[in-house]
């Protein structure tokens, strides 16, 4: 496969994929703002761009990778082709998949204070890692 038949899918799945999140950002920024007048907040106070920006990388990429599982690398198979169903599947996989992703980090992964200042027990490295704790 070409490096141009390679890319331009991969760079419309992984639009796609940030489509199916920006879905899921409006969602969420409604429920902020809602909460927000609920709580006699401003919403500016409730808004974290730094986490919309990583929410649709986080999406783009899901779409990307979803756009590569499609992808035949047999020189002899037919080139893919796009079809409705694949480009709303895709959209999914940027809404379902981002969400996963968010979870499996806010979940599994430590969250950083920004104030803390790093010791030597922060900094060691985690050892016996498992998957076997990963259960849905």
């Amino acid at each position: 496969m070409e490096t141009f038949s390679l890319a331009g899918p991969l760079l419309l799945g992984g639009l796609l994929g940030l489509t199916g999140q920006s879905i899921r950002v409006i969602v969420g920024l409604k429920k902020t703002y809602d909460s927000s007048v609920q709580q006699s907040t401003q919403f500016k106070d409730a808004f974290d761009g730094k986490q919309l920006l990583i929410s649709l990388l986080i999406g783009f990429v899901a779409g990307l990778l979803a756009t590569l599982l499609q992808l035949s690398f047999d020189p002899k198979a037919p080139q893919f082709t796009w079809t409705k169903d694949i480009a709303v599947e895709i959209i999914a996989v940027g809404y379902a998949g981002a969400d996963f992703i968010e979870g499996f980090m806010k979940k599994y992964l430590p969250a950083q204070d920004s104030t803390a200042v790093p010791n030597a027990a922060a900094t060691t490295t985690v050892t016996g890692l498992s998957t076997d704790n990963i259960v849905g």
